[in-house]
């Protein structure tokens, strides 16, 4: 059942444009093991065995002129290992010794296509509680470095020629010409091209595909004198600085330009963010980020109940998939690896609102774009779990029917494996009909924090479709506490090819028993003191989420005090008319 869709629409329209007070960015962090120095070809590689299992972020959008983001991170004994790809579909960078911008020094990344981020240790640093940025805070600006270079671990330490790094304390920022008293971070940057594109990002109005960035971060560049205990919280912010040519919005019939980039006609864009609208010099909107947090403990119940809940047994139910699968299905071949040919600049502009099917392709890099999918859904649970009911248990049941096949088998990357799927709470309005509104991978809300967590194992040449469970209980726990809808995304940090796995929708299936559910365990708490506080930003984890389950509660995180919307750009005018309705999706089974 669904609310009028006109009505909907109308509680959108109000909301469009006014910050959105009192949400919260946590994104939680595995404890990993990382592979051996003598194994690590570059400092990216620190655990790529296993950065499947980061926790995942993201910001922005996809368009011709703006840019997306994937936040990856992951924590060991030694420091943070952040990664961080940048989907840039015209990449400005430093390329040639001597190249000036605007009276701007080669060596100086402001002004290029650029990224900073800003770690702050104030939970566990050597100044918990001081004024932000605390003592063993770290902001740093990197760019692209010339040509492209691969770099070999470990001779990418700061500080670098493409970077610039401030020090924190006492609530204000110092630059320092060496980044830490300790252990240097390391840094590695490098773009991300097609063969059919001169490049790799050649500094002209050709396609590029981005940049993927990887720090790694040791504890002692933070001011930390060991590994921060399990649950320890840091504050961080991710910003993406784009500067694009105004002639990047049409290229048809035009010579490229040269590769110099020293006339005003390059200007930047509108910064993206994690949060959004993050700004390095305003503390109170930066994210937390939680160290190995301990699973969600639910309270001991008088007794238990177990109710199951399809779509039509809530008020309402909604579920969609946002990305590019079929648009790209639909044109790979016809386009013949040229993104010009089949509109890479617009496929994340697909509307999946009729479709029969769900689709979750992940990938690390950004060469793939647009094959890149999640889903979102929304469950009313006010009429069926009382508001002061403990739950003690909670799965989202999805029914899995297919997904990407090995095209390639034994070629390292592109062989089909199981996917860790994170289950990220959402906070903000999205709607899925009527389909001229429905909502895209370049309008749907940011997670406010990854939480739940599932495991979707390839089905095997002939092996029959089944059902999968994702641990949804906190998030159902949160939901039911607070009186609120249950609104999630699922999505994961594999960085492989061929991660595509396909699901049920509400609109499809063979039987009603194939349509998404809910397996909810719930009953009154033995003692109603016991029931979590569910007014702050994170409430646990789902037990699966962190392979190295942690032990430590967090102090709760503060809310954002405000969120500003983040409007696109203006449409290109060469972009053409995005595709509306992608609701056959290629691949529809019949109900």
């Amino acid at each position: 059942m669904r609310i009028p869709a006109a009505i909907l629409l109308s509680i959108a329209v109000l909301a469009a444009g006014a910050a959105r007070a009192q949400e919260c960015r946590v994104l939680n962090v595995p404890l990993m093991q990382p592979k051996p120095d003598t194994e690590r070809e570059w400092i990216g590689d620190r655990h790529g065995h296993h950065r499947a299992r980061a926790g995942i972020a993201w910001l922005g959008a996809f368009t011709r002129n703006a840019n997306y983001a994937e936040i990856r991170a992951i924590f060991d004994s030694e420091g943070l290992d952040l990664q961080i790809s940048v989907s840039d579909l015209f990449v400005w960078w430093i390329m040639e010794d001597g190249l000036q911008w605007g009276g701007t020094p080669v060596a100086d990344p402001i002004g290029w296509d650029s990224l900073e981020i800003v770690i702050d240790p104030a939970g566990i640093g050597p100044d918990p509680g001081g004024a932000l940025p605390t003592a063993g805070a770290l902001r740093i600006l990197a760019a692209n470095y010339p040509y492209n270079d691969p770099v070999g671990y470990p001779e990418t330490a700061l500080p670098h020629s493409c970077t610039r790094t401030w020090a924190g304390a006492g609530g204000s920022w110092a630059e320092v010409a060496d980044p830490a008293a300790g252990e240097r971070v390391w840094y590695h940057a490098h773009g991300s091209s097609w063969n059919e594109d001169p490049g790799p990002s050649d500094n002209t109005t050709t396609f590029d595909n981005g940049t993927v960035y990887s720090f790694f971060i040791p504890w002692s560049s933070l001011g930390l004198d060991s590994e921060p205990p399990s649950g320890g919280t840091m504050r961080m912010a991710v910003v993406v600085h784009d500067v694009d040519d105004p002639r990047d919005a049409d290229t048809t019939g035009m010579d490229p330009p040269p590769s110099s980039r020293g006339s005003a006609e390059v200007g930047p864009l509108p910064d993206r963010a994690w949060p959004e609208g993050a700004d390095p010099e305003d503390a109170s909107t930066w994210g937390t980020i939680v160290l190995n947090q301990a699973p969600y403990a639910p309270p001991p119940v008088d007794s238990e109940e177990e109710i199951t809940l399809y779509p039509g047994d809530v008020p309402e139910m909604r579920d969609v998939t946002i990305g590019g699968h079929s648009f790209i299905e639909d044109r790979w071949i016809d386009g013949g690896g040229d993104p010009a040919a089949y509109g890479w600049d617009s496929c994340m502009e697909t509307r999946f609102g009729t479709a029969e099917n769900l689709f979750v392709h992940p990938e690390g890099g950004p060469t793939h774009m647009c094959f890149f999918d999640r889903i979102l859904m929304y469950w009313d649970l006010a009429a069926a779990i009382p508001s002061d009911h403990a739950v003690t248990r909670a799965d989202l049941v999805l029914h899995h029917f297919g997904g990407d096949t090995n095209e390639d088998p034994g070629t390292p990357g592109f062989e089909v494996m199981t996917s860790p799927v994170q289950v990220h709470r959402i906070e903000g309005d999205w709607i899925d009909l009527p389909l001229d509104d429905c909502v895209t991978w370049n309008t749907a809300p940011l997670a406010a924090e990854n939480v739940g967590y599932g495991e979707v194992e390839p089905i095997p040449e002939g092996g029959d479709r089944r059902d999968v469970s994702f641990d949804v209980t906190p998030l159902v726990a949160r939901a039911v506490l607070r009186s609120e809808p249950l609104s999630i995304a699922l999505y994961g940090a594999d960085t492989t090819a061929n991660t595509g796995k396909y699901f049920v929708s509400s609109e499809g299936g063979w039987e009603a028993a194939n349509h998404p559910h809910l397996v909810v365990r719930h009953g009154p708490p033995s003692d109603p003191s016991t029931l979590p506080d569910a007014s702050g930003c994170t409430l646990g984890v789902s037990e699966g989420l962190l392979p190295n389950p942690g032990t430590g509660t967090p102090e709760q995180p503060e809310p954002l005090s405000e969120i500003p919307e983040e409007p696109l750009p203006e449409p290109m005018p060469d972009a053409g008319e995005p595709p509306v309705d992608a609701g056959g999706c290629g691949c529809s089974i019949a109900a």
